[in-house]
């Protein structure tokens, strides 16, 4: 008997370390879908400067209209929490290339309201989150817009 428990040890501990791998994973996923989110939020509750505290120093964006640095970033925060009326992220995953770097991707609907009139979209985007001091801070974000229907 002595020598099984000895052979089983090993297997016991490494399950134990696995599960307890999976579980702070688990964690960091869903710490980073909800920064994400609270990074909409906060555009949506017209709160600028608190997005500004989400971004990294050397923050870069992808979009349609070019690749802009966070000065431009910071300023087009701006004028889009003026009009973004409401939102919905879908589909999240987030991937974890190494334990400092996170892709967050998902699915995008947004509602932005301009002089009255409501527009909507729906985008692909992919942010990098890296940690920075123990904080996980939006690197960049890329968005395509979407043509699945």
């Amino acid at each position: 008997m002595k020598k099984s428990f000895v052979n089983i040890m090993p297997l016991v501990l490494a399950v134990a370390v696995s599960f307890q791998a999976y579980a702070a994973s688990a964690t960091k996923e869903d710490d980073l879908v909800k920064r994400q989110q609270l990074y909409f939020e906060d555009l949506k509750n017209k709160k600028p400067d608190a997005v500004a505290s989400i971004l990294a120093d050397d923050y870069v964006g992808v979009y349609a209209d070019g690749i802009i640095d966070r000065a431009r970033e910071l300023k087009d925060i701006n004028t889009f929490s003026q009009v973004l009326s409401d939102y919905e992220i879908s589909q999240e995953k987030v991937t974890f290339p190494n334990t400092r770097t996170a892709i967050v991707t998902f699915h995008l609907h947004v509602k932005v309201t301009v002089k009255g009139k409501d527009y909507f979209e729906d985008d692909n985007v992919a942010c990098v989150w890296t940690l920075d001091k123990k904080q996980w801070r939006m690197a960049s974000q890329a968005a395509v817009k979407s043509t699945a229907k």
